[in-house]
């Protein structure tokens, strides 16, 4: 469930959060210190490697001890199993879009992303955005530094979001910490038969709207006036769509500004 800092006497610790398995709750357990001596979190390599491949949601075992009425990790492994959805994308990066914010530092711009998967909530930070380009008080080998390029891009698809969007993150850890590498849709995949086409309204546009019964709901989903980019041509996919009316089809979509948008229809 993440990383935090935590504390035993005078000695600073790294802890994971994790929810053991049978319980809804979380609990943490703090990894020990190479030096004791050590004001600063010095964990184990166990740890520092486990902290670069883990994602959130992923399962992991962890074996411990305790000693003078201490429980320390002994070693963290992820348990194979991670699921993936039939369009590629990991389930493990699906998140829903709460909110960003923008600070002004003396190094640039630091954007924070807050995403959540049901209750649980989570920030992810941007790679900071320099003020002067190409130089910059950041050197390339801080883990804050990026080419102004990427995160001008990230800053873009950030600001396409609004909250209840349903996203997919994918994300470096650094040091205990997530820095956002990347933003997009979460694609949704359904089947079921395309029943008709229509046409709905929205800020003055027309758009052509396909309605797809699969057995459990019924879907609107809407095509885009405009090409997202990576995306179809959306002239294309309304021509299609409009070829496969009363037809078993597969549709990918994804949810955006509460509406859903058709990305790809295929027929079964």
């Amino acid at each position: 469930m993440g990383w935090g800092p935590g504390r035993f006497g005078k000695e600073s610790t790294v802890c994971i959060k994790f929810i053991p398995k049978g319980r809804s709750t979380k609990a943490s357990i703090h990894a020990p210190n190479t030096n004791s001596k050590s004001r600063t979190p010095t964990p184990a390599s166990f740890v520092t490697r486990a902290a670069k491949t883990l994602k959130l949601g992923d399962k992991v075992k962890i074996d411990f001890s305790s000693l003078s009425g201490k429980t320390w990790m002994r070693s963290l492994t992820r348990i194979d199993g991670a699921s993936t959805s039939a369009n590629g994308q990991s389930a493990a990066d699906k998140f829903t879009f709460v909110g960003a914010r923008k600070v002004r530092t003396s190094a640039g711009l630091k954007i924070t992303v807050v995403a959540r998967k049901g209750s649980n909530m989570w920030s992810f930070q941007v790679p900071i955005q320099p003020l002067k380009s190409p130089s910059s008080s950041l050197s390339r080998s801080d883990p804050n530094y990026r080419e102004t390029s990427t995160s001008d891009s990230l800053a873009e698809k950030i600001s396409r979001c609004s909250s209840g969007d349903v996203i997919s993150l994918q994300y470096d850890t650094v040091k205990f910490g997530f820095l956002l590498t990347d933003i997009n849709p979460y694609m949704m995949t359904a089947s079921g038969k395309l029943t008709r086409m229509g046409e709905r309204i929205m800020r003055g546009a027309r758009h052509d709207t396909a309605y797809v019964h699969t057995g459990k709901m019924n879907l609107r989903m809407i095509v885009p006036k405009t090409n997202r980019p990576g995306g179809p041509d959306v002239a294309a996919l309304s021509s299609t769509l409009k070829s496969l009316v009363d037809s078993d089809v597969t549709v990918k979509y994804y949810k955006r500004k509460g509406i859903l948008w058709i990305d790809e229809a295929v027929s079964q």
